[in-house]
């Protein structure tokens, strides 16, 4: 940020629609948005790496390998995907592998990208911040309870701004005594490596008690399928010699409700 201002730099490889961008953020005031453009994405990662950007908005049209690239390079960078009318399937895998949101260059644009764009620069800048907070748990990377109701709510905003779907998922690591602290150790880390394995990065994934995990996916509406998909992960990661057993339940979650987290947790334990 300088002077209170935004730095963005676009990637973009055809100048009618770099206008199209600069002419959307023009009328932005507070804060005002500074934009940079880079035709081609080599050119664009060595100006980000020159440069203090609070985020980038990166055109799609060479494909997803695109953000891949700006992803490993820039792991806390604020990317918003721009696809071209009718790629929107693309931009929804993106923000499946991190992308924080992802807008189709078409009349919307002007309404939609300034207020979206300081949106995901916000939340870039909490996740962070919560990275020098007591808010990841050490055993399995994953977000603590804490950091779990922390993040919950900006989740919910963009979930209600966007119409989307949520589902809130529940899991506890079933068996119990463990032979030494070791065993119970490595148990909740692979349960956490499964976790990280069977969900998206845009998918807010927390170790929220001793052996209780809780994920809040983001549009998924099918609470059947995602059972599924945990429970065929599971039965891989047993086929190795493994004996992980997990207890799990799955509930869709209103946006538009009051985010009293904690209350879901303990609410979606005892229902169980």
């Amino acid at each position: 940020m300088n002077g209170g201002g935004l730095e963005v730099l676009l990637i973009e490889g055809r100048a009618e629609d770099a206008r199209l961008v600069r002419e959307a953020l023009a009328a932005s005031v507070r804060p005002p948005i500074r934009l940079d453009w880079e035709e081609r994405l080599d050119p664009g990662l060595k100006r980000l790496a020159g440069g203090a950007y609070d985020a980038l908005l990166l055109d799609l049209t060479p494909g997803l390998e695109a953000y891949l690239r700006v992803r490993d390079a820039f792991p806390d960078l604020a990317v918003i995907a721009l696809t071209r009318p009718g790629g929107e399937l693309l931009g929804s895998k993106a923000v499946d592998l991190g992308a924080l949101d992802a807008l189709a260059k078409d009349a919307s644009l002007p309404d939609g990208l300034p207020r979206r764009l300081k949106y995901a620069i916000d939340r870039a800048r909490l996740r962070t911040e919560l990275k020098g907070l007591d808010m990841l748990d050490d055993l399995t990377g994953l977000y603590n309870r804490r950091g779990f109701v922390a993040l919950a709510t900006p989740v919910l905003k963009v979930a209600r701004r966007m119409k989307s779907d949520l589902l809130l998922v529940v899991a506890a690591l079933e068996g119990g005594g463990w032979s030494a602290p070791a065993e119970e150790a490595h148990a909740i880390r692979s349960t956490g490596n499964l976790i990280r394995e069977t969900f998206r990065d845009s998918d807010l994934t927390a170790r929220v008690g001793r052996d209780d995990f809780a994920v809040l996916a983001v549009n998924a509406s099918d609470g059947t399928i995602i059972s599924k998909r945990l429970r065929d992960k599971l039965a891989e990661h047993n086929a190795a010699g493994a004996a992980l057993a997990l207890d799990v339940g799955v509930w869709p979650v209103d946006p538009a409700a009051n985010p009293d987290v904690g209350h879901w947790l303990t609410s979606a334990k005892s229902k169980r």
